[in-house]
């Protein structure tokens, strides 16, 4: 036992336990909360042994290191960076992925590992970061549960963290069961190519494919994670094929509308007419899923029979997206969301079937992490500005178009909206009017924003309107799951606020708040959001509302040089809500709180609410 060291463990399992007496420390701080009843029979044996073990608490979106950022956002970043460097020695130490990469180009399955692999790492990242800040300037000790993934360079990068990796896979029965999901596979694809459906006649080459993940549904009130309502507005119905990813609500509707749609999940036969070439490329995709398959048989290491596994299973998404693509002879491919699976796979493919690849930007982003990148032929971001953050990544677009803002029109519908949230508040008596943005609630020690924390803001605010009768105050939080009225019904701060009617909550959706920020800033005389989810408030900004960002959390972004510009960044809900009872109720477009005007231009350098005629000239 090292008197100097600090000893961690994520969990208090049996071989920590017994690594532990075999040269116990003077005390353990383990990291997760207890999930295990095992787990207190090893406490006692430790504790027996003269050990003291500690069960800290603690959210570390609320710990902070040298440089004054939260941890969790340090270990967010260092993930992103490493993980490009774990793909890399993935894709290298094995010479049948490493072919797969070099055949198909890009580095599309270099990508595709650095996102699979990246939230893992945070996570690992979460645990050393943890233990640095509890052991001050001792050195750290750190059990964990092997990770999936290889540790070479997690080594490389905290030499002066001692490691001990527990807990070996197991591979019993794995030979039966990887055969017996092969047939279940093949057995379903089968079974589907039966009802196959139909592709939607093509457009001669003209259509464009997209995927889309949520509800079907066209309303230019919501703003989906998704391209719908922009390319409802920029293509004519009869260009445009959605691809139902994983949900078919709304599919039949789609229809009825006399657009073109297809639910991905179907199995669709090989097209006949289809080019050697390309008959080629299918041949190719099969010999590689062959040639895994038999490596997931006959490979003994079980981290390199999951890299193996998952793989294959990029491949079959690709085969499924190349049937899409030939039959509905489309040679465009535009998304928006980077992340899923399906999009890595069409990616993957692309540049044998001569598809071109389109993606753009929707997000504020404050750096680039691997799942919003993609390599696409050509990305539409917002401005230059991304455009330089995006190229600091290894793998990346190929080529880069300013679009502007991509959410930047502003309708009668969402005018209509805006204009009855604003009349029912003033009708109650409110004279100035604040919207605020609310970020994801975790609501767990290893999450950015507690439920604390949430609570705390929304209070702030629900204490103005009771004080004060001038201020209503609408909340458009990011989750359904977060509205306020549905998460905290019995709080009296919050109801006593809802009582005078100057304090509402604007939500649609089951998942996601799907209302654009753009409908509730419409409504206000200033917005409020947070800098780590800066979207929002930059929406705002671009339809013409003052709007203010809380940055409790130290968050440092790519575009701090032009925030420090302007009076737009605030520590606290408090000194937020300070600032602006200095503003006189008719004075806000002027005093300069929360103006983005000296800036906005290095984020949308168009600012003329086009952007849809600018994806529309990058489809054509």
């Amino acid at each position: 036992m090292d008197l100097n060291s600090a000893y961690f463990c994520d969990y208090l399992t049996k071989e920590v336990t017994e690594s532990l007496l075999k040269s116990p420390p003077q005390q353990v701080w383990v990291l997760e909360e207890i999930v295990d009843p095992k787990e207190s029979g090893n406490r006692l044996r430790l504790e027996s042994a003269g050990i003291e073990i500690n069960y800290p608490r603690f959210i570390i979106g609320e710990l902070f290191g040298h440089c004054g950022e939260s941890l969790y956002l340090k270990s967010r970043k260092d993930s992103a960076k490493l993980s490009y460097l774990v793909a890399n020695e993935i894709i290298s130490a094995n010479p049948i992925l490493k072919d797969i990469n070099e055949y198909f180009d890009r580095s599309t399955l270099m990508l595709f590992f650095a996102k699979a692999k990246a939230f893992q790492i945070e996570k690992l990242l979460m645990f050393v970061n943890v233990a640095k800040n509890m052991a001050k300037n001792s050195k750290v000790v750190l059990w964990l549960k092997k990770p999936n993934f290889p540790i070479k360079e997690i080594k490389k990068k905290y030499p002066e963290i001692e490691f001990n990796f527990y807990g070996e896979r197991r591979i019993n029965n794995v030979y039966l069961k990887t055969i017996i999901k092969e047939v279940l596979r093949k057995t379903r694809n089968l079974m589907l190519n039966q009802f196959s459906p139909i592709m939607p006649e093509s457009g001669c080459g003209e259509d464009v494919l997209t995927l889309q993940e949520d509800e079907l549904v066209f309303n230019a009130r919501k703003r989906f994670r998704g391209q719908l309502s922009l390319l409802k507005s920029a293509l004519s119905a009869d260009r445009v094929i959605y691809i139902a990813g994983s949900n078919k609500i709304g599919l039949k509707k789609v229809e009825s509308e006399g657009r073109k749609a297809v639910y991905l999940p179907i199995y669709l036969k090989e097209p006949q007419c289809i080019t050697e070439e390309n008959r080629k490329v299918i041949e190719k995709i099969k010999m590689y899923q062959r040639i895994l398959f038999s490596a997931e048989l006959t490979e003994r290491d079980s981290l390199v029979r999951e890299q193996i596994a998952a793989a294959r299973s990029l491949l079959g998404s690709a085969e499924l997206m190349t049937r899409t693509v030939l039959a509905s002879g489309a040679k465009t491919f535009v998304f928006g969301d980077p992340y899923h699976k399906d999009v890595d796979a069409l990616l993957l493919v692309a540049p044998r079937l001569n598809v071109n690849t389109v993606s753009y930007q929707y997000s504020n982003l404050g750096f680039i992490h691997p799942v919003m990148c993609s390599t696409a032929n050509i990305m539409l971001v917002m401005s230059k500005l991304f455009e330089g953050i995006y190229n600091k990544t290894p793998v990346h677009p190929e080529h880069f178009k300013e679009l502007g803002y991509c959410y930047d029109s502003v309708n009668e519908s969402l005018l209509r909206y805006a204009s009855k949230h604003r009349k029912y508040l003033m009708g109650n008596g409110a004279k100035v009017i604040i919207c605020y943005f609310d970020e994801s609630v975790q609501d767990d020690r290893w999450g950015l924003f507690s439920e604390r924390k949430h609570l705390h803001d929304l209070q702030c605010l629900a204490e103005l309107v009771i004080n004060e009768k001038k201020y209503g105050v609408i909340i458009k939080s990011q989750f359904a799951r977060n509205n306020p009225t549905e998460k905290y019904p019995n709080d009296k701060i919050l109801n006593e606020a809802r009582l005078t009617g100057r304090m509402i909550d604007v939500c649609v959706g089951n998942h996601r708040n799907i209302i654009r920020p753009a409908e509730v800033a419409l409504a206000s005389d200033i917005t409020i959001g947070h800098k780590v989810g800066a979207t929002a408030s930059l929406e705002s900004a671009v339809v013409g509302t003052p709007s203010v960002m809380i940055n409790d959390i130290g968050y440092k972004t790519e575009q701090d040089y032009l925030y420090e510009k302007c009076n737009i960044e605030f520590k606290s809900m408090e000194s937020v809500l300070n600032e602006i009872q200095k503003v006189d109720q008719d004075n806000f477009s002027e005093c300069g709180l929360g103006c983005w005007k000296e800036i906005i231009s290095e984020f949308d350098p168009f600012a003329d609410g086009c952007s849809e005629l600018r994806l529309k000239a990058a489809l054509n």
